[in-house]
């Protein structure tokens, strides 16, 4: 079995429904997470809700996937220790 713990993982749409869920399962599992959605408040939310839960490390981006300017800009501008990014969901 392969172990994600520590690992990068960027999960758009993070601040409900299914990507909400993943963050929590990756979380579980010991990944550090980058979570984007455009409403921060709900992103804030569900980071809330994880660090209590699991301790988990969180980057938070709040952008539209829809705009490719947008998040080539927010990902070229992730602090050094949250680029090298393992998986994305």
């Amino acid at each position: 079995m392969v172990s994600i713990k520590e690992q990068i993982v960027v999960i758009t749409g993070a601040s409900s429904g299914i990507g909400a869920s993943c963050a929590k399962l990756f979380a579980q599992e010991g990944a550090s997470l980058i979570l984007a959605a455009r409403r921060r408040d709900k992103l804030e939310a569900v980071a809330t809700e994880i660090e209590q839960a699991y301790q988990s490390k969180i980057y938070l981006l709040e952008m539209d996937v829809c705009d490719r300017n947008i998040v080539e800009t927010s990902l070229a501008n992730l602090p050094e220790s949250w680029r090298n990014i393992d998986i994305l969901v």
